[in-house]
């Protein structure tokens, strides 16, 4: 941490030790979904297409907090929920679902058909009572314009367009998500093959979502830590694909590009921001293991800054079986703890 303070704000140590930044960013957007909500308690359905083998067995797990709607009996002929586009874009809650729906599970997830990830997803859907953390898996032809910005050993990452990303909004109570959203998928390299220790990183998000402080208002690309809306699959490697908001550049290429020219006010700006980030995970009791410059994610738009890559990282209370986990040592040399 202090190589990372030092590297952004350029000063020696000892004028750092007479500086307490006290900044703090304020959170400008918000958005009211109660006229949304009125529009749709009034909403009339179309004629619902049939699903061809007239089952449920790809949508499951809805979320508890949805959008009702009135006279379900008219719209529910012949198949509940046949139509996952059509409900997906109004996002509905029906009432009085154990008479309409008695052998299958309401529900507008869509399992990817490997168990370790229907498992990981249902779990956060049901069982997370914040408004944040719950993820979905998204189907890999719903991304466009993939494109290969970042190799690391053990994963690639694309920037990718999101076509219909505000239909799944609701389930992820991600009101940020616009119809077309720019967004950038991690791909973890031989990964066909997972088990629940690929999904760590997730978990870990997920674990710290559940335990963090309520907000009353939440921005995921605004939080100090970066988020995760899901999973996808390489279609073709049936490689693991992790779906995150996209940063415009890391703090390592943006100190080297704009080391002469950063203004005194962005770099108090993105030192809060670590800060911040840095508390939040320490609160909800997760070690990162792996801060450095270039997990440290910068966010044009919203002139932020967030930790990311928690794949290294582990719950302080979790216990441990491996007796040699504890001596192996994580992250860049330079930015590893002396001691």
């Amino acid at each position: 941490m202090f190589c990372i303070i030092t590297q952004l704000l350029g000063i020696s140590s000892k004028l750092l030790r007479t500086f307490q930044p006290r900044m703090r960013m304020t959170n400008i957007y918000e958005k009211s979904i109660n006229s949304i909500k009125k529009e749709f308690l009034n909403f009339t359905a179309p004629n619902i297409p049939q699903k061809k083998d007239g089952s449920l067995r790809h949508f499951r797990f809805l979320p508890k907090k949805s959008i009702r709607i009135r006279n379900v009996n008219k719209i529910l002929i012949g198949e509940p929920l046949g139509f996952l586009d059509f409900y997906l874009k109004k996002s509905i809650h029906i009432r009085n679902v154990n008479n309409i729906l008695t052998d299958e599970p309401l529900g507008l997830f869509i399992q990817s058909g490997n168990k370790v990830i229907d498992d990981f997803i249902s779990y956060t859907l049901t069982n997370n009572t914040k408004e944040y953390g719950k993820m979905m898996f998204i189907p890999y032809d719903k991304f466009k314009n993939i494109e290969l910005i970042g190799e690391g050993g053990f994963s690639k990452i694309y920037k990718a367009t999101w076509i219909d990303c505000k239909l799944y909004c609701w389930i992820l109570n991600n009101s940020l998500l616009n119809n077309s959203e720019t967004i950038a998928l991690k791909k973890l390299n031989n990964s066909k093959n997972i088990t629940s220790k690929e999904l760590n990183e997730l978990k870990i998000f997920y674990h710290y979502s559940s335990n963090r402080k309520s907000e009353s208002f939440y921005n995921s690309v605004n939080d100090s830590v970066n988020a995760y809306y899901g999973i996808t699959q390489d279609p073709v490697t049936q490689d693991l694909i992790f779906i995150m908001p996209y940063y415009n550049s890391d703090l390592t290429h943006y100190i080297t590009e704009n080391f002469y020219s950063i203004e005194w006010r962005h770099k108090m700006i993105y030192l809060q921001n670590v800060i911040d980030g840095l508390a939040k995970v320490h609160d909800t009791n997760i070690i990162h293991r792996d801060l450095h410059s270039g997990n440290i994610l910068l966010n044009g738009r919203y002139d932020a800054a967030n930790i990311c890559d928690l794949g290294a990282s582990k719950s302080a209370t979790e216990n441990n079986d491996n007796d040699n986990e504890d001596k192996n040592v994580y992250g860049i040399i330079p930015y590893v703890a002396p001691e």
